[in-house]
């Protein structure tokens, strides 16, 4: 290793093991299997870097503090030590107690990320970046096939039928009014357009309302029927906005709204 290149540290197990590879240009070859990592243990000083809404992709988001330039030899959180084989504890911080040495690292480090946009999801994998919103009453819940009460909601997704999609449970300890929100940041390039398909079956269904920052752009309540349907609308303006899909409860269990099939994409309406 040249002198002027740090080997990170790893070291936060709770056993004792040894050493069977070695380290070159600061990058790992080879550890043994330890039996329990304990990530309260490592330093982790990039965390005030995070942001919302950031995908990583090959990297850690985590921080690690360095050793001294020798740390093949002895290693440690807060430099070299001696004793490196034995792994003590005795000779270990935790980040959090920096009474004896400050934990290497700012806030402020170089990193690679996405900002992830918006463009279709269908919920099979994930929620696709939308966010509960903290302000409501509930959340929306994520399901594959039926909602668990009999005469409202859907079967099955809209995409093939086995999919996911997004729904409001209206069962207690829902009462009338209670609403749940769900939202998305999109970027709009003065020819987008928003389609979902929806599903709102059930005596007792509230309302679905759909906003882009702060204006209704949809709003329908009431049984529209045991089928998805889909809505679709050109979208004003350029740049950021906040695509906000809220469900409300009606006044009994028998009102199950449901989402699918989200999309932004430039049209010509």
């Amino acid at each position: 290793m040249k002198p002027s290149e740090r080997a990170l540290k790893v070291i936060a197990f709770e056993d004792r093991d040894k050493w069977q590879g070695t380290q070159h240009s600061g990058r790992m070859i080879d550890w043994t299997q330890w039996k329990t990592y304990l990530p309260e243990l490592v330093c982790r000083c990039a965390e005030a870097a995070w942001k919302s809404g950031q995908v990583f992709f090959g990297i850690q988001f985590f921080g690690e503090c360095w050793t001294s330039v020798n740390g093949n030899d002895n290693f440690a959180k807060y430099g070299e030590v001696s004793g490196a084989k034995r792994c003590e504890d005795s000779k270990l911080n935790d980040c959090n107690d920096l009474s004896t040495t400050a934990c290497t690292g700012v806030a402020n480090m170089n990193y690679v990320y996405q900002i992830v946009a918006l463009r279709e999801c269908n919920f099979d994998k994930d929620i696709c970046g939308f966010e509960q919103d903290k302000n409501d009453t509930f959340d929306w819940t994520r399901l594959q096939g039926s909602t668990r009460s009999v005469d409202t909601g859907p079967t099955g997704d809209n995409t093939s039928g086995k999919g996911y999609y997004m729904y409001i449970e209206a069962s207690q300890p829902r009462v009338q009014n209670d609403n749940a929100k769900i939202s998305h940041m999109v970027t709009l390039s003065g020819q987008s357009c928003l389609k979902f398909s929806y599903h709102m079956y059930g005596s007792n269904i509230g309302t679905l309302r759909v906003t882009l920052s702060g204006g209704v752009i949809f709003e329908k309540g009431g049984d529209q029927g045991n089928v998805w349907k889909t809505f679709q609308t050109r979208l004003k303006g350029t740049g950021s906005r906040k695509l906000t899909f809220e469900g409300i409860c009606g006044d009994d269990w028998r009102g199950d709204i449901a989402i699918d099939d989200v999309m932004i994409y430039d049209c010509q309406v």
